[in-house]
């Protein structure tokens, strides 16, 4: 009975793992595309809130023009110790989670800084903007554990100003 019982903790524990990290892939890929789309990185960022200058609904936007009347969409974290969530909210400058469109995209990240630096554009460089983020996941309440899975990538804002 005991092996068993161990047998479906383990299973339990692997399976929670394995949503996390589909949840926290999911949650980048979309932020990653929204962050290649947008126009920039508006000001007053945080290490663990960010606002997307976004293009128009039905508008081309050139890689070199400013958004004339950009959409935002908000990515931040809520949580407190050793368990954080990420949102996305759009149509928002802050982290309110009841504003409506608001929606949970990840779970179980370790940490409230997950967007550790911002790189604007270097033109003198020509180097476009560069978003670094750091997702670390655990699904279990130490952070310490020996299971946390980190996703950790640059992402170019391809339509910043070069």
């Amino acid at each position: 009975a005991s092996l068993f019982t161990s047998g479906i903790r383990a299973q339990t524990d692997l399976d929670a793992r394995f949503q996390a990290q589909v949840q926290l892939n999911t949650a980048v890929v979309k932020l990653r595309r929204e962050a290649h789309n947008a126009c920039g990185l508006r000001s007053g960022w945080s290490t663990s809130v960010i606002t997307l200058n976004m293009p128009s609904v039905g508008t081309v936007q050139p890689p070199d023009t400013p958004c004339t009347v950009p959409s935002t969409i908000t990515w931040c974290t809520v949580g407190s110790g050793f368990r954080y969530a990420l949102w996305r909210i759009p149509n928002s400058t802050t982290c309110t989670t009841t504003v409506a469109g608001a929606r949970t995209y990840a779970d179980y990240i370790t940490i409230a800084a997950v967007f550790p630096t911002y790189s604007p554009t270097n033109i003198a460089n020509s180097t476009l903007a560069k978003l670094h983020i750091r997702f670390p996941i655990n699904v279990k309440s130490n952070a310490a554990a020996t299971s946390v899975y980190t996703l950790d990538d640059d992402i170019a804002m391809r339509n910043s100003t070069m």
